[in-house]
């Protein structure tokens, strides 16, 4: 299977304290929660469910470990990935 991955921005709504991620890797990826660590369990959700209404056989979506992540993608970006994060 295909190991893909998928950068994602996460930004803070300084008046309203929401959090929300965002990925120009993934078009239609729009995730809100009030905290990091909400959208930390709902992103791998959303990716899995906006690939799989596109028609992909999905497995596992995983968060890459900071130091798997290529030097470009340190923060303030996640990388999430397709089963496992190593390439």
């Amino acid at each position: 299977m295909e190991r893909r991955r998928w950068k994602v921005e996460t930004i803070e709504h300084r008046e309203t304290g929401l959090y929300v991620a965002v990925s120009d890797d993934l078009p239609g990826l729009y995730v809100h929660g009030r905290s990091e660590r909400e959208l930390e369990e709902r992103v791998p959700v959303a990716i899995k469910a906006l690939l799989e209404a596109a028609g992909d056989n999905v497995g596992e979506i995983v968060k890459c470990d900071d130091d798997e992540k290529p030097e470009s993608f340190r923060v303030p970006v996640a990388v999430y990935a397709q089963e496992k994060c190593h390439a």
